[in-house]
């Protein structure tokens, strides 16, 4: 692996000096989408073993996508299901986005988007859209995300802790939400 480095006679960033990373340095890579992709290339561009619950199998990625399987943690958190078409908004919405760039060119198609969840929960998501076969006909959708309230329910939820906080009474406690 190769990386860019400080120039030594200036001590200024240069992009254009190289040094060598030694080999017990070697990157590991902590993102599901990351491990994915090294899974896929370690299985010879087919299906990324250990990802299934996070995992969209989707046929017909150049013509009309439509799930074929769909893991248990995107069954229920997503709403997905097994023989839906990915015509709907949402993660269907980023999963056909990513079959369709698949179509052109047969490479990983890496993703970041931020969906709005049930209730009052906004989710962000990370993937990877993996080829699978030399004839792309399924593509491999491997997902990981996180859910975080959206501006009113933070703004209800810091009124509600600052009631809370006021209404203990304790000497000397300041309200942290004050400004």
């Amino acid at each position: 692996m190769r990386s860019a480095a400080t120039d030594p006679g200036t001590g200024r960033y240069s992009p254009t000096q190289q040094f060598e990373v030694p080999v017990g340095l070697a990157r590991i890579e902590r993102r599901l989408a990351g491990r994915a992709i090294d899974a896929w290339l370690a299985a010879g561009g087919e299906a990324a073993d250990g990802f299934e619950a996070n995992s969209l199998f989707v046929s017909d990625p150049a013509g009309r996508p439509t799930i074929v399987h769909a893991g248990r943690a995107i069954r229920a958190t997503f709403g997905l299901e097994p023989g839906m078409a990915l015509d709907g908004p949402g993660l269907a919405a980023e999963a056909r986005a990513a079959c369709d760039l698949i179509a052109l060119r047969p490479e990983p198609v890496p993703f970041e988007a931020t969906i709005a969840g049930p209730g009052r929960a906004c989710i962000l998501t990370r993937g990877v859209a993996l080829p699978l076969g030399r004839d792309i006909e399924i593509v491999q959708v491997i997902v990981s995300w996180r859910e975080v309230l959206n501006r009113a329910a933070t703004a209800r939820l810091r009124r509600e802790l600052g009631e809370a906080l006021r209404s203990t009474r304790i000497p000397g406690l300041r309200d942290p939400f004050l400004p």
